[in-house]
């Protein structure tokens, strides 16, 4: 049987977001965006056709996310990084200014309690200037790992951190 996916009333499906289904393929997670153009994650009953919890996400749209294999949890986070050009490796990186809300958000990534609906916690990068572009739980859900990209060096690298859930 193929089923359909219709967004919540004021949100909109758009771009490519992110999707992710749990471990028993019963619960959906999708990113979206808001009719501010600020990002949102809906979270589905698959069998029910029943939204479970739809949060706001400090990101503009696009969003992506990673539902936890319990389906349980969800983080949401910005796009992912942008394709490393060979050019990229040799010159240095043309400055642009973002204002300072903005690069928090990108920064940052939520995690969130589905059952709730409710934010747990933000997982904020320091000592960097990149953004977040990837997360993915431990097989338990007790861990979250958070890719970071960060373009304002002359080499673009990634790096990550791990944080326990509390």
């Amino acid at each position: 049987q193929l089923l359909a996916v219709e967004a919540p009333e004021g949100v909109l499906l758009v771009g490519a977001p992110g999707v992710f289904l749990s471990a028993d393929g019963k619960t959906l997670a999708y990113g979206a965006q808001r009719q501010d153009k600020k990002g949102a994650a809906v979270v589905v009953d698959v069998d029910k056709n029943v939204v479970l919890a739809q949060v706001a996400t400090i990101q503009p749209a696009p969003i992506f996310l990673e539902l936890s294999r319990d389906g349980k949890t969800l983080v949401t986070h910005g796009p992912p990084m942008p394709a490393i050009r060979p050019s990229a490796l040799t010159s240095a990186p043309k400055a642009v200014a973002t204002p300072a809300e903005a690069q928090e958000a990108m920064r940052t990534a939520q995690v969130w309690d589905v059952e709730a609906g409710k934010e747990r916690f933000k997982a904020r990068v320091t000592g960097m200037g990149g953004a977040v572009v990837a997360a993915a739980f431990s097989a338990d859900g007790e861990r979250v790992v958070v890719w970071v990209y960060d373009k304002d060096c002359i080499t673009p690298r990634l790096n990550s951190s791990v944080a326990r859930m509390p």
